[in-house]
């Protein structure tokens, strides 16, 4: 599966997940662990927890799209 888009959202990165996901097109990954392996392969890394970050990107989605 090669989305174009794969938001990680407090994955670790472990290799056997990471060699399923890395050929995707853009890897966001959420994570309050700055030295997650996932962040070595990650397009945007955001530094936080995803209950801080998940709510805030929904509501900027949704006040941003039509």
């Amino acid at each position: 599966m090669r989305p174009k888009l794969y938001i990680a959202c407090g994955i670790s990165g472990q290799i056997q997940h990471i060699a399923g996901m890395q050929e995707s097109g853009i890897i966001i990954s959420i994570n309050n662990d700055p030295e997650a392996p996932i962040n070595t392969i990650a397009d945007y890394v955001i530094n936080g927890t995803i209950e801080e970050v998940v709510p805030k990107m929904i509501k900027y989605y949704k006040q941003n799209s039509k």
